[in-house]
């Protein structure tokens, strides 16, 4: 099933090169807020990342755009609060610990001069993978993302942006392996996750 969501993916990218693009790169810092229950206890866990990131970005005409983004996520530290208690985990603890998020949708673009602003909002997909010597986990979320962003034209070619992306995502499948066996889980959630961008643009 993997195998078949990436080979789509790549497929559905690939074909954004029979049109005009435009391909970002930036670098960001995500922060995900997200609640959930277990066993009748509220669980809060945040997460703070830094990502790396490719985007294209295909004009359909001067005020509207199509924008998918693909940032590669490596999870710093790890904050989970339950029964009022706060455990902390950084990076160390954990044997392999990243993820990746895919975010597509329209953008509606305001110009003046050489600055545009795209306002868009559109779907998300994330997965994370996280072991240690003793489970492993594999997360997948769904939900919805929009953001705001300003870019800086010097020329027909090259731009510098800027963007904040604000997500929520409401649906939620994992699957955890110990020494044990196997389970996986999956339902509603409620998570909200903040991106600031930087980058360059170029257009071809």
């Amino acid at each position: 099933m993997r195998k078949l969501v990436i080979l789509s993916y790549f497929l559905f990218m690939t074909s954004f090169l029979c049109f005009s693009l435009d391909i970002q790169i930036f670098g960001g810092m995500p922060l995900t807020w997200e609640e959930s229950n277990a066993s009748g206890n509220k669980i809060i866990t945040q997460m703070t990342s830094f990502s790396l990131g490719v985007g294209m970005v295909t004009p359909i005409n001067d005020r509207m755009s199509l924008y998918v983004f693909d940032e590669l996520i490596f999870p710093q530290t790890l904050k989970v609060t339950t029964s009022n208690v706060t455990t902390s985990i950084g990076r160390d603890n954990y044997k392999t610990l990243f993820g990746m998020s895919i975010f597509f949708g329209p953008a509606v673009n305001v110009l003046t001069g050489n600055i545009k602003i795209p306002i868009t909002a559109g779907i998300r997909w994330m997965w994370l993978a996280a072991s240690t010597n003793y489970v492993a986990l594999f997360g997948n979320n769904i939900g919805l993302g929009a953001g705001l962003g300003i870019e800086y034209h010097t020329n027909n070619n090259i731009y510098f942006f800027g963007r904040a992306m604000i997500y929520y995502d409401f649906y939620s499948f994992s699957m955890t392996t110990t020494s044990y066996g196997s389970s996986s889980d999956s339902g509603l959630i409620s998570s909200f996750g903040v991106t600031p961008n930087i980058g360059i643009g170029i257009s071809f």
